[in-house]
């Protein structure tokens, strides 16, 4: 035998399974690489003007198909516009990297919440999977600057309804509350308004179909945290009257169709069926004021919902198989009154707060003007800018799906949403910005009530080049450690924006759904879910989000015995502040949120509405 040959052909072996494991690793990698990034100093001081060297430093690592270090750059994001260099990365064998930019200490008029920079480093691994990283370097107004270091509840515990005892969701007829994000308005918050008043995503009194109901909170909490909630009586929001005269509360906004059918389709085809694309379900996650209107102009995110692909008419079998877009409607009248369609030849107007299976008003992209009501009122003509209409849609479009007559398995969607209108410091350009899915985010310049808004979404490198109706999306926390709920394990969703006044920053909070408690590690017996909060002071950079940090005391297994349906005392959380308008919060507060379930069959008591108070910790960031 020829030792030299064997000994060649092992080493033939060798390389040859050594590729196939690398072919193999390749093909199986999904994930993007993860990329630490560190910035020093952090902070420049005083702003006067010089140009400082700032070293950043850093490492990529990817555990499977490894790294592709020649895919390495960098490039700096500054609000201004003004210094932002950028170029390639060198990456040592082991993964680190370090390089130094020239940044100014310098402030504008413009810098409200000082200046920032955001230093993003992207890489893509062997696979193609393209990650980030990103290190914020600030030029503060004050040298001591506030930030909020963690957040702390007490615990939660039902809102109650009139008679102060039995849970709203029960009391009130409400039993959906709350079916997406909510908002608090104060008294006066809404022009006149008497009491807290609270837009909550539910059907009511029995009147089909998630839309918008409007609650009281009256004048607020007692002295122990209490929350007890009643109708709008004050302030008569959702106020109608029978066929007798008899007044009763429900809705004030609704989808025209009902939530569990499909009208027939035109045709008997189901591929002709009516591409409304708010038919089935139509609720909102936030209610806004539009600082560049006149005065009573609100803004509404809401998820707006198709159910009846490949459907030709009668029931949905599932809600796991709908189109989802974020969608806008619009207020002049502070929210008591939204857009309804309209009698056009396909559709007879249905007053609120019903819903009909019988027909549907073929408004694919929506409605605005002389094809909506105010409400139910058809005897006014809006303005051209009123209207209810998508602005944020999957990269596949609703006709595709309807002309495939593929009912799909899971919902094509951009749901999960919430929005914040970024008027800070009065600001002359207002963007409204509007969160969804996967930790997904697009944004809008607000423009004196001209409609349709148009939204562009964020692609991973900036709000330019990807518009809201099917442009492509991507999530704007990075790939990182088990703990920040930053693994492609881990599933991020429900997020929203608030602004907190003591610190200037921007508010981030999400639900982390995940295999074990983040800040214990992975366990695989344990599927449950917490809350995350991330800070910013530039939502223009989507970069500048910081580690996100779990909120203790969040943290709670799903039950396992109800298996079909994920019980959990947190969902839909919505961070308020006494006598802070919607969105805007000072350190202390209540958080109000969904205990029970998402989906259907929440185990007894069914859903509760409930709340926790919070309190922020805030230290000196020198």
């Amino acid at each position: 035998m020829n030792r030299t040959l064997t000994k060649s052909k092992k080493a033939v072996l060798v390389i040859t399974l050594a590729l196939l494991a690398q072919s193999l690793a390749t093909a199986a990698d999904t994930a993007p690489p993860i990329i630490n990034v560190s910035a020093a100093p952090a902070i420049l001081w005083p702003p006067d003007g010089r140009m400082v060297s700032v070293t950043i430093t850093g490492n990529i690592t990817d555990n499977l198909s490894g790294v592709n270090a020649g895919t390495t750059t960098f490039n700096v994001h500054d609000r201004a516009g003004a210094i932002q260099p950028s170029g390639p990365v060198t990456v040592a064998p082991d993964g680190s990297f370090s390089f130094t930019v020239q940044l100014q200490a310098s402030l504008n008029s413009l810098d409200f919440n000082g200046r920032q920079y955001s230093i993003t480093v992207r890489a893509s691994d062997n696979a193609g999977n393209p990650g980030f990283g990103a290190a914020t370097v600030m030029v503060p107004h004050d040298q001591n600057l506030p930030v909020i270091t963690a957040i702390t509840l007490d615990p939660g515990q039902p809102v109650a309804g009139p008679d102060g005892s039995t849970p709203v969701n029960e009391s009130l007829n409400v039993g959906g509350a709350t079916d997406e994000h909510s908002s608090v308005f104060p008294p006066h918050g809404l022009g006149k308004n008497q009491d807290y008043l609270f837009f909550v995503a539910t059907a009511e009194n029995g009147y089909p179909g998630f839309g918008m109901a409007v609650l009281s909170g009256g004048s607020g909490p007692d002295s122990t945290g209490k929350w007890t909630f009643d109708y709008p009586n004050a302030d008569a929001y959702g106020l109608y009257s029978d066929s007798l005269g008899k007044p009763f509360f429900a809705q004030v906004f609704n989808s025209p169709g009902h939530i569990g059918a499909c009208p027939p389709s035109r045709t008997g085809l189901a591929e002709d069926q009516d591409q409304t694309f708010d038919l089935n379900y139509a609720a909102g996650g936030s209610v806004l004021t539009d600082p560049t209107d006149k005065p009573g102009s609100l803004l509404m995110v809401y998820e707006g919902t198709n159910g009846c692909i490949a459907n030709a008419g009668g029931m949905i079998a599932s809600d796991s198989n709908s189109y989802i877009s974020l969608s806008i409607a619009t207020s002049t009248d502070y929210g008591k009154t939204w857009p309804t369609y309209r009698t056009n030849p396909f559709f007879n107007f249905v007053s609120l707060p019903f819903t009909t299976t019988a027909q549907a008003p073929n408004a694919p992209m929506g409605a605005f003007g002389p094809d909506v009501c105010m409400g139910n009122d058809c005897s006014t003509t809006p303005p051209p800018n009123y209207g209810r209409y998508p602005v944020v849609t999957p990269v596949t479009s609703l006709d595709s799906l309807m002309k495939s007559k593929d009912d799909h398995a899971t919902n094509i969607k951009e749901q999960e949403i919430s929005g914040f209108v970024d008027d800070i410091g009065g600001n002359p350009q207002p963007f409204i910005y509007a969160n969804f899915g996967g930790m997904n985010v697009a944004r809008a310049p607000l423009n004196g009530g001209t409609a349709p808004l148009q939204f562009m979404k964020w692609d991973g490198y900036g709000f330019n080049s990807s518009k809201g109706i099917g442009g492509r999306e991507a999530s704007f926390l990075p790939n990182g450690s088990f703990g920040a709920c930053e693994t492609p394990a881990q599933d991020r969703f429900g997020s929203s924006i608030s602004y907190v006044e003591d610190t200037r920053q921007y508010l981030l909070i999400f639900v982390c759904r995940t295999l074990g408690n983040p800040e214990d590690g992975p366990d695989p017996t344990s599927m449950g879910a917490a809350w995350f909060f991330s800070t910013s002071y530039d939502l223009s950079d989507s970069m500048q989000w910081t580690t996100p940090l779990e909120i203790p005391g969040t943290w709670s297994p799903f039950d396992p015995d109800f298996p079909t349906c994920q019980a959990y005392n947190g969902w839909y959380p919505t961070f308020m502040s006494l006598g802070k308008d919607a969105t805007h919060l000072s350190t202390t507060g209540y958080v109000f949120y969904l205990a029970g379930c998402q989906t259907g069959g929440s185990p007894a008591p069914q859903r509760m509405y409930s709340s926790r108070p919070f309190t922020m910790t805030i230290a000196t960031n020198h």
